[in-house]
């Protein structure tokens, strides 16, 4: 990929360590970052920070480190048209429309 301008980056961890420094390479390119993390309060400060940066920022605590596992389709079976969410450190973007 050549072109991060617009594109959007999905980054878990993103409250501290590699996570936060993704969502900053992510931000400097331009791109709009989606930040997950467990940790509610890491995550709203660099939430900040890389608001702080220019970039278009979605911040999501999530307590599912404290939730019983459970099939997050609500236990149906998935279809073969299901759509696959990937959330990675690794910064990604949706395939142009």
């Amino acid at each position: 990929m050549k072109q991060f301008t617009g594109r959007t980056a999905v980054i878990t961890g993103a409250g501290s360590g590699f996570g936060l420094e993704t969502s900053r390479i992510a931000a400097r390119r331009g791109m709009n970052v989606v930040m997950a993390d467990v940790q509610a309060d890491a995550l709203e400060r660099a939430a900040a920070e890389i608001e702080g940066l220019g970039a278009e920022v979605l911040a999501n605590g999530s307590t599912s480190a404290r939730r019983p596992r459970s099939r997050p389709w609500g236990g149906r079976s998935r279809s073969a048209s299901a759509r696959r969410i990937s959330c990675s450190t690794t910064p990604v973007s949706a395939p142009a429309a």
